[in-house]
């Protein structure tokens, strides 16, 4: 079990404080039961979830001044990008629960895995109309999830006198 809590300055004083924590575990359940081992020598199931935060890149809170390519030059607010003083902190949640097994006499080593990640209030750049006086805004804008499962399969295909050749297939 973790926790974490960031403080950022790219952050609105009301978002600038986030937490985030993480819980894992794992059984080695060959430890456990008395399994025959030239069928199964070590057999793991695991299981975490974690949520991380992240913050928002510098100078997009309020409008900030830049060198004008005018011909008196001087300075003036960046045309390009408009600030956002609402913005959150972007947060990843992610779990995974999976197993790993060595199989006869450690010859077939499988690892299956079955996961999902979601981010929210991902943080982007966002164009806008050039009515507004600006090209683009930082904002807090969609979210997305990703999930599969995934399998490992390692395979001692021949071993003699210090030589071994394995096979190994992800899917």
């Amino acid at each position: 079990v973790t926790g974490r809590n960031d403080h950022s300055s790219t952050l609105p004083a009301k978002n600038r404080s986030y937490f985030y924590p993480s819980f894992s575990t794992g059984v080695i359940f060959t430890e456990i039961f008395n399994l025959p081992e030239k069928w199964i020598s070590f057999g793991k199931i695991r299981a975490n979830w974690a949520r991380v935060g992240k913050d928002a890149p510098l100078y997009r809170l309020n409008n900030w001044y830049k060198a004008m390519p005018h011909p008196d030059e001087g300075y003036g607010v960046d045309p390009t990008r408009s600030s956002n003083p609402h913005l959150k902190p972007e947060m990843t949640t992610s779990w995974e629960i999976g197993a790993d097994a060595r199989l006869f006499g450690d010859k077939t080593k499988l690892d299956i895995a079955w996961f999902a990640t979601s981010v929210s209030n991902q943080i982007v750049d966002v164009r806008v109309s050039p009515a507004s006086g600006n090209i683009l805004q930082t904002r807090n804008e969609g979210d997305i999830r990703n999930e599969g499962f995934e399998i490992s399969w390692d395979q001692q295909l021949f071993k003699s006198n210090g030589f071994s050749w394995n096979m190994v297939t992800n899917f």
